[in-house]
Order: C-alpha cells, then structure tokens, then sequence
C-alpha cells in the first residue's frame, strides 16, 4: 500500500485532534504489523477448489476466494518451519478432498522465523501472532463490508455471415456480501500457541474465531507460558496430544482446551520409534478425521484413569473441521498404527 506523502499530510491537519490521532494510531499499528511481515517473511496461500492462488498480505481478496464457504481454516505450522514436516500438504489435502463443506484453507507459512531456533522461534510467536491477527481483521472487513464495490464483466457475442465479433461490457456496482464468515485456526506444535495468542486478542472485537484446533501444542519456556494456547483462545478449543513424556518430548501434556485428546495416552505412538514420528501423529490423526469417521476417543474422569486406559465415558469423535462441535473435558483415544489408523 502507498499513500501520498501530501494527501497524508493534508488528511492529519484534517478533524479534530481525537480523530487525528486515533488516525495516527490506525496507521502505526498497521505499518507495524506490515513492517513485522516483510521482517519475518510471512506468506499467505489460499487453497480452495478453485486453484491456488498467494494472497498479499493487507488482506485483500483475490477472486478465487470463496465468500459464501462455510468456514475459512488457517493452518500454522512450528518450529523449524514449513519445509520439514508435510503438515501442509496432508492437511491441506484431507480438507479439500474428503470434507464434505465448502471451505477455504490458507496456509501461513512463518518458516523464516521459525527457521533459526526453537528459543527464536518461540520468542517471534507474539510478532507472528500479531501480523496474523491484522490479515484476519482485514480480510474480515472486506468480506463484511455490505457496500463493498465489486466489478462484473459480460461478455457479449454477434455473429454476420462473415465475421464474429466480441464485445465486452464492464458494469461496476455494489452488492452485499455475507457476513457468515468463520474462522477456524488449526496450529501445529510452536503454531498452536500463535492460534491461541490471536484468537485471545481477536474475540476482545469485533472478529472472533469460531475454533481452535491445537496439534501436539509445542513446550515452552516459563518467561512464555502466558502465550500458550488456553481454553478460552476460542467459542471451541480440541488439542490433540500425541507427544508429551519425557524431557526429549515435543509437546505439553496439560489440558489446554475444552477438549483435550490423548492419542494412545499421548505418547509412545504405534510405529513410532523416536519424538518426532509421535510429534507428527498429531496432524496425521487430525488429517485422518477428514478420511476416518471411527476416529473417536472415550471420556475420561481424571488424568490417572486416562493413563492407566480406564476411560468409559461418553464416545467424542476426534478432529474433523465442524464448527459446531461440543465437549468438554479429557478423552482418550486408541489407534493402529497406520494412516487413517482404522
């Protein structure tokens, strides 16, 4: 975005000086989440089934957008960052191929300040969380936006016994667009937490988010543990524990959401045999869900219950990308070895 240097400076002498400043304010935060951006090289990808397409980052819409979906999933990769885990691309895949609801899915790819090292990459989750935020609310604001102006061209064709000409038409109007839009933040490891920082400053506005997905919530350091994924990051908050014992581990073993799921007692995966293969479960049983409706854990009345595999309580399917989902409490689930883990 470029604004002129003196329609700036004659818009600041402008209004009285609360409107000014509250200007001044609008400005600063913008040009900081931007700034922080292009520093940390975050990159937004829409996925839909119209293409893909990369989407800038001020929030603006590129036509593949789909307006009318029923949810727009964010998915948010850890540390080291995007190029070693498939978390993306299985994911991804298991939505759009075997989910039966119109959705977006946009990736967020912070693998540049995730890339350097995990006490780094922990400690830019707040920068990253903050940029997120901002493109959340832009792009809110634009799909919302009842007058926004759109622009349509018809394309109309004569034909002569010679010759077939075409001729095209631009009609430039308004018309509503629906507000329905709903997100769902779906975070991997270090990603987990920046979902939960967002969505807790998000839902103090206008723009909330819907749910929360947290897979295999990454540790963090006790200076950082306000920034940890929490229940109230969202109306619904499942993490999906898979990774959690011992000092190797990659994950928290705390309940952190309303529904907190642990795969297998949340460590020891079948067919793992190191911390990374049972870190990853996590997004490859949440992928599965797409594939896999008899992915459903059991309610647990204590976490001792859940570790000795005593749990008898109600049956909770695990995962998928509903919105309306309802739970609360802790569940364990047992799988095979094998992706979809039938």
């Amino acid at each position: 975005m470029y604004i002129k240097t003196d329609e700036f400076a004659h818009f600041l002498q402008w209004g009285d000086s609360s409107s000014r400043n509250m200007f001044k304010f609008i400005i600063f935060v913008a040009a900081v989440a931007v700034c922080n951006g292009q520093t940390l090289d975050i990159r937004y990808t829409l996925h839909n089934k119209n293409g893909i397409v990369s989407m800038p980052g001020s929030g603006a819409i590129p036509n593949q957008f789909e307006e009318d979906a029923q949810s727009t999933i964010f998915l948010i990769h850890g540390y080291p960052g995007n190029t070693v885990t498939n978390f993306f691309q299985l994911v991804r895949n298991a939505i759009l191929e075997h989910s039966n609801q119109n959705v977006n899915v946009i990736e967020v790819d912070w693998t540049r300040a995730a890339g350097d090292s995990y006490t780094q990459a922990s400690n830019n989750m707040q920068s990253v969380a903050n940029n997120l935020g901002v493109f959340m609310q832009q792009l809110y604001t634009e799909i919302t936006n009842p007058t926004r102006t759109t622009t349509t061209t018809k394309t109309s064709t004569s034909t002569t016994e010679t010759s077939t000409t075409e001729t095209s038409t631009t009609e430039t109007g308004t018309q509503p667009v629906k507000s329905g839009l709903t997100f769902h933040l779906v975070g991997f490891d270090l990603g987990a937490h920046v979902a939960g920082i967002v969505g807790r400053k998000l839902n103090r506005g206008v723009v909330r988010v819907a749910r929360i997905t947290g897979l295999n919530p990454g540790r963090l350091r006790s200076q950082l543990s306000m920034q940890r994924l929490t229940a109230n990051s969202a109306s619904y908050v499942e993490v999906i524990h898979t990774d959690t014992l011992g000092v190797l581990a990659n994950g928290i073993g705390d309940r952190m959401g309303d529904v907190d799921f642990y795969a297998n007692g949340g460590n020891n995966q079948p067919g793992c045999y190191s911390h990374s293969c049972c870190h990853d479960r996590a997004f490859e049983l949440f992928a599965a869900s797409m594939i896999n409706p008899l992915l459903s854990g059991r309610g647990c009345n204590s976490m001792s219950q859940m570790n000795l595999n005593l749990c008898r309580g109600s049956s909770l399917r695990l995962g998928g990308i509903e919105l309306s989902k309802d739970g609360n409490g802790i569940y364990r689930i047992n799988t095979s070895r094998r992706f979809p883990f039938y």
